[in-house]
């Protein structure tokens, strides 16, 4: 496996990954690329509506990307639990 072998030998071990950002990690494992979608600054500021957002998740679903997830923290909102039960700052 050519990916595996660019791999830092550090990073090859999931228990090597603690916190950080999940695209990195992602990166580190399988020397891919990242996208990151900002759905509250520029999505909205482009006007893009809901449906594109879905067309573009459908599509990299559909082509078996890995995807995740996150909400930026800041200091003051680490480790808040959301009414709704997602947690500030985790994938």
């Amino acid at each position: 496996m050519i990916g595996h072998n660019l791999v830092p030998l550090s990073l090859r071990s999931y228990k090597n990954l603690d916190g950080g950002n999940p695209a990195d990690a992602m990166t580190d494992f399988t020397s891919g690329v990242s996208e990151d979608i900002d759905l509250v600054g520029e999505m909205a500021a482009a006007g893009q509506p809901r449906r594109t957002l879905f067309k573009s998740l459908k599509k990299a679903f559909q082509r078996k990307a890995l995807m995740s997830a996150s909400i930026v923290a800041t200091s003051e909102t680490m480790e808040h639990i959301q009414p709704n039960g997602l947690v500030i700052g985790h994938a």
